[in-house]
């Protein structure tokens, strides 16, 4: 019998939990990677509010939504992100780090 290889899990569940009472309030399932896991927070979101009438007072997450754009969005909607937040300033893998560029207020942009 030839072996089957190794084991991968095609999809992850993203649940979204009222912290007070710990009840599930939506789920959604999306592919195994960390950055596909945004896109149904926002939708769990949207849609416990929508259906419910339940609005987030915060968020709390692992790192994989403490992107700028998904920590932005949150405060917009003023839920407050307990999220740990990818911080890129030091690069390993050869590619500028934050501390490679200088701001020139003069012109407005980064050098």
């Amino acid at each position: 019998m030839a072996p089957i290889g190794l084991v991968f899990f095609p999809c992850s569940t993203n649940f979204l939990v009222e912290t007070d009472l710990s009840v599930i309030v939506d789920a959604e399932a999306t592919r195994s990677i960390r950055q596909a896991e945004v896109g149904p927070a926002r939708t769990m979101l949207d849609q416990i509010k929508d259906q419910h009438d339940l609005e987030a007072e915060r968020l709390i997450a692992d790192s994989a939504y403490g992107s700028g754009p998904m920590l932005g969005w949150l405060v917009r909607r003023n839920n407050y992100p307990h999220i740990l937040v990818l911080d890129r300033a030091r690069r390993t893998d050869g590619t500028w780090s934050r501390s490679d560029f200088e701001w020139d207020a003069l012109n407005n942009q980064y050098i």
